[in-house]
């Protein structure tokens, strides 16, 4: 399907306009890592649901644990372990509520 997409006219209307998007967004988040570390942010745009209350940080916005994930630039690894090895320590034993703003769609 999608090589007769590509071959029957397409290739301007989806193949060359994800490849302008992709490079969009590879500039923003090179931009933002220009000014930054890492990023941190949810790994979803939402709580977990009600029936799969998994993930490492307790007690989001609708009490439901929020999955996090840090990026950081390419090749960099060693950066987002650090960060990852002082978030650990520092919130070993304790409760972290991140500051998300309330998602009404979730119940």
């Amino acid at each position: 399907m999608g090589t007769y997409a590509l071959s029957a006219g397409y290739y301007d209307a989806y193949y060359k306009r994800a490849q302008q998007v992709r490079t969009i967004i590879q500039k923003s988040f090179k931009a933002a890592l220009d000014e930054n570390d890492i990023l941190i942010s949810p790994a979803a745009p939402s709580a977990a649901y009600k029936i799969v209350p998994s993930g490492f940080v307790d007690g989001g916005p609708s009490g439901l644990p929020v999955g996090l994930q840090m990026i950081g630039a390419a090749f960099d690894e060693e950066k987002l372990f650090m960060v990852g090895h002082i978030f650990e320590k520092t919130l070993r034993g304790r409760r972290f509520v991140p500051p998300i703003i309330e998602d009404d769609n979730v119940r």
